[in-house]
């Protein structure tokens, strides 16, 4: 017999009675994938009183999980099966979440320099279409503000919910940006953008972007601007680690006060990065975009991509060189899409080196797109279903332990289901800015169900790396990145390194990670929990055996007492 078992999500409020009919125990079952949420697998042969069967699906008022397809399951797996079924009867519901807390709100100030040297640094004028791309990238439920400073800073966007209304004013209100500024006064500049903290919501994820391309510089006398300097330093960067604010700075010139900017991130725990050109400023501004807003993404190789039914909208974002064709995008029904031909579902922002596409109730299956191969192109989603990753540093020590935990999160709440997490493979996956990579598999933590683990102890050498976590099931894939960056310790702090071989220290080794945990014996493992089950059988066998001797002794000795 074959039966077909289909999966329901949200079935809170069924707790009628279930019953199985003609089932085998050596049967195959064909399964349509797992559900989560309370997910309940069905028999379309159970009979429930207030569900009815219609052809081989049952009908619970209920919208089922979609996005899983169809697999074949042994015996083995469809004992599990049976054991959420029964524990559906008895508890009204199979566990499958727990509550993994809501995401912090992103709350990002962006701070533009407009002083006079930018005539000289961006004579283009990139800091626009930059602009530009940022605020289109900011999801709505995110708040932001833009300022544009010289000798004093000037509100450009205010602060507020960046939904349709604040993008599109923000969006009109960059073709303000200018070079025409005097001094550059970054002290009143951070003090503007601070406001609101002192007494906003601490749970929001605050964050800082800065640009500019000089050092401070309010006054003719060298003094006053050493003292502003002085005031960044004692009195500014104090109150942002008090109001737990990340700055991440962007150094456009070699003119830039990079022993500053580089301190005001690395105190805060933000990111630092120099451009050496306006022509960067647009991946520079994304760059720290990821860092104040984590997105969820999906992976996008050789220009394609899987969207499954879980995801409501899609973004993808495609750097393009200027003589480059125009972008397409190609739906898995094979419709192409371009700038002038597209449809009211898809919204589509061009400027001269990028595309930024966003289609709304995306059709399932593989995208592809006809555009040039890029590492910085990327595909962000909006779904219910997200790959959560923990809160990583942005900068760490040579001999720092870096800890990597992961999980699969629905509607906030963590999936706990194994026969779902069964399905998914979590890697991790390393590579260093002066080359080299490395490709692990993240292990499922016992203490803690639903979230997978990798531990690197001391491992990295100093450097920039990229780690991204790619989680892939046969029905959806997930993707979440970040960049660290290890810095070398003072020379007293430096513990010997007899393997030190004389490689470039920033190179990582493809042949094997340096300082990570060995990964343990699963033979002996596997040896060890066989003897210790032996054991136990064997054992029980005994006991059995003894008790059913007992058993006909006692018998033997009643039978011969009413004999006689």
């Amino acid at each position: 017999m074959n039966y077909r078992i289909d999966p329901y999500g949200a079935i809170q409020g069924f707790r009628k009675s279930l019953t199985i009919k003609n089932e085998h125990p050596f049967d195959r079952y064909r399964v349509n994938g797992f559900g989560f949420q309370q997910a309940l697998l069905v028999i379309p042969n159970i009979n429930t009183n207030d569900t009815r069967e219609q052809s081989g699906r049952l009908r619970t008022g209920v919208r089922p999980l979609r996005g899983f397809e169809s697999r074949e399951f042994t015996v083995l797996e469809a004992t599990k099966i049976r054991v959420l079924i029964v524990c559906a009867v008895f508890s009204g519901g199979v566990p499958a979440a727990v509550d993994a807390g809501p995401e912090p709100i992103s709350d990002v100030r962006v701070l533009i320099d407009v002083s006079g040297s930018m005539k000289q640094n961006d004579p283009g004028n990139i800091r626009i279409p930059a602009l530009k791309l940022l605020v289109n990238l900011l999801p709505p439920e995110s708040r932001a503000g833009v300022w544009l400073f010289a000798a004093e800073p000037a509100l450009l966007v205010p602060i507020g919910n960046a939904d349709g209304a604040w993008q599109a004013r923000a969006l009109k209100s960059a073709s303000s940006i200018h070079s025409r500024g005097l001094f550059t006064d970054i002290e009143e500049a951070l003090e503007a953008a601070m406001q609101g903290w002192a007494s906003g919501p601490e749970k929001n994820r605050r964050s800082i972007i800065l640009l500019t391309d000089g050092v401070v510089d309010i006054s003719k006398d060298p003094k006053v601007n050493a003292a502003s300097r002085t005031a960044i330093i004692e009195r500014i960067i104090p109150g942002l680690t008090r109001h737990s604010t990340q700055v991440h700075t962007i150094a456009l010139s070699q003119n830039a006060d990079h022993e500053l900017l580089k301190k005001l991130s690395s105190d805060t725990g933000g990111w630092s990065q120099t451009v050496q050109s306006a022509k960067q400023l647009e991946r520079a501004f994304l760059a720290m975009f990821k860092k104040a807003v984590p997105r969820d993404r999906v992976p996008l190789t050789d220009n394609k991509f899987s969207i499954d039914a879980g995801i409501d909208e899609f973004s993808v974002l495609v750097f393009r060189e200027s003589a480059a064709q125009p972008t397409r995008l190609i739906s898995p029904g094979q419709k192409q899409t371009g700038q002038d031909d597209h449809a009211e579902n898809i919204r589509w922002h061009h400027e001269a080196s990028y595309d930024l596409i966003t289609v709304e109730r995306p059709e399932p299956g593989e995208w592809r797109l006809l555009a040039g191969l890029d590492p910085d192109n990327q595909v962000m989603v909006v779904t219910d279903l997200k790959l959560r990753l923990n809160e990583l540093p942005n900068t760490v020590g040579e001999h720092a332990t870096v800890d990597f935990s992961v999980s699969i999160t629905e509607k906030g709440e963590t999936v706990t289901n194994p026969d779902f997490l069964s399905l998914i493979n979590n890697r991790l996956q390393q590579s260093a800015e002066l080359g080299g990579t490395l490709d692990r598999d993240l292990k499922a933590d016992p203490a803690n169900s639903g979230t997978f683990r990798h531990t690197i102890e001391k491992g990295l050498r100093p450097g920039k790396y990229t780690f991204k976590v790619v989680a892939k099931s046969p029905t959806f894939q997930r993707e979440a990145e970040h960049r660290i960056e290890v810095v070398a310790e003072p020379a007293d702090q430096k513990k010997p390194d007899p393997a030190k071989d004389g490689r470039d220290q920033a190179r990582l080794p493809k042949e094997e990670p340096v300082g990570e945990t060995p990964e343990p014996d699963w033979m002996i493992t596997w040896v060890i929990t066989g003897a210790v089950n032996l054991i136990f059988l064997l054992a029980g066998f005994f006991v059995y055996r003894w008790i059913q001797k007992r058993m006909a002794q006692q018998q033997m000795e009643l039978i011969n007492r009413l004999e006689t």
